[in-house]
């Protein structure tokens, strides 16, 4: 609850609007996210997918993640979820991408993150376990699906539709 407390005074919705644009813009996505941001980045993954847009996940680091980002052009843009203790993998990846000139985008804990990225979203993951706890994260996530499904909400429906044509063909989903 402080949590979700904490990311509703410090958001910061000018960044958030770049990053929606900057994510609805781009010619390809990477998402990455490791060990206890593995799935959230593959929550991202999902949604962005889901809608359609150019997208690839990494939830390990390694040669061939390098390969794929240095063929990415100059419209793409890389995605990296981390939070303490950063993982020196994930910092590494998003200097590299800084480094090629790729638009950078973090979704961190605080502007004071070892994740410098070009846009910083910051939710916090605070946790008296030592498990993070990443609810809040979760909901700025979801957040950004949304509004960069709404930019486009011509390609959003049919993308959806189409969806929902696979699913009822192969039938996904359980029916009572």
């Amino acid at each position: 609850m402080d949590n979700l407390a904490s990311l509703q005074q410090t958001f910061d919705a000018k960044a958030f609007r770049q990053a929606v644009a900057t994510l609805r813009s781009a010619s390809e996505i990477v998402v990455a996210g490791m060990r206890s941001t593995a799935s959230l980045a593959q929550h991202l993954w999902f949604g962005l997918d889901k809608i359609e847009l150019r997208v690839t996940r990494v939830t390990a680091i390694t040669t061939e993640t390098y390969d794929h980002i240095a063929r990415l052009g100059a419209k793409a843009c890389v995605v990296v979820i981390g939070f303490p203790r950063y993982l020196r993998e994930l910092v590494e990846l998003l200097d590299y991408a800084k480094r090629r000139g790729l638009k950078t985008v973090a979704i961190t804990d605080s502007a004071f993150s070892a994740l410098r990225a070009d846009i910083m979203l910051c939710a916090p993951a605070e946790s008296a376990s030592f498990v993070a706890a990443h609810g809040a994260v979760l909901i700025l996530i979801n957040a950004l699906l949304q509004d960069i499904s709404a930019l486009d909400k011509t390609h959003t429906l049919r993308a959806l539709n189409r969806f929902e044509a696979v699913a009822d063909d192969r039938s996904y989903f359980h029916t009572a």
